[in-house]
């Protein structure tokens, strides 16, 4: 674009400013990030999870990530496009989670929200006294024995 300046005083004398021009460009939303990670897991271990984007225009992103049990960080970066970053997170209940992200050019262009699902099983606790009683008297439960040489207990 092109654009100049031309006044006129009340005399009708005309000054000329000078010839200003600028260009403008396109500026399109990154890609969805790609989500990798853990997909089944134990409840109250930290995993680590990894997020990838690509700016058309390679500008600069922020992710935001919502953990899908309820809590969320947002501005995370910013960080080259095309440059995985790693993010750290633990799930306190157990429950099938979809991870959310997306990525914010430095524009402020989103993109659309990325996705990966989680199964985080709750923690089976062992009776340990019962199973060491089991193990030392396995002769006396025939039935049982077979049971468990078939699951490779």
């Amino acid at each position: 674009y092109y654009w100049k300046i031309i006044s006129t005083d009340e005399f009708g004398l005309l000054t000329e400013g000078p010839l200003w021009t600028f260009t403008t460009k396109a500026n399109y939303p990154p890609n969805p990030p790609v989500i990798n990670g853990p997909i089944n897991g134990k409840v109250g271990v930290e995993y680590e999870y990894t997020f990838l984007s690509l700016d058309p225009e390679s500008e600069d992103l922020e992710y935001e990530i919502r953990w899908g049990d309820g809590t969320m960080i947002g501005g995370v970066g910013p960080y080259p496009s095309g440059e995985e970053i790693s993010v750290n997170h633990t799930y306190e209940t157990e429950g099938t989670f979809t991870i959310r992200a997306k990525a914010k050019d430095i524009f402020n262009q989103e993109s659309d929200w990325g996705e990966l699902t989680v199964t985080m099983p709750k923690n089976k606790s062992i009776n340990r006294p019962f199973l060491k009683f089991l193990q030392v008297h396995l002769k006396l439960f025939p039935l049982l024995q077979k049971i468990l040489q078939q699951l490779e207990f």
